[in-house]
């Protein structure tokens, strides 16, 4: 099995934030070279949180 990790930093500008980082993972598997696979999303603090949503434009 193989195994690719990168560590991506974001700084937010307030207390409370909603920040999309969806381009930035999509980016990084189109490149892994990985067809078939899972990701996980790691966030090392504890009063950060991931939420799986649906961001529309506008």
């Amino acid at each position: 099995m193989r195994v690719i990790t990168r560590e991506i930093t974001i700084q937010s500008r307030r207390r409370r934030e909603v920040i999309n980082i969806t381009d930035q993972v999509e980016d990084f598997v189109k490149n892994s070279g990985i067809r078939n696979g899972i990701v996980l999303v790691f966030l090392p603090h504890a009063t950060s949180a991931c939420s799986p949503m649906r961001m529309s434009q506008g």
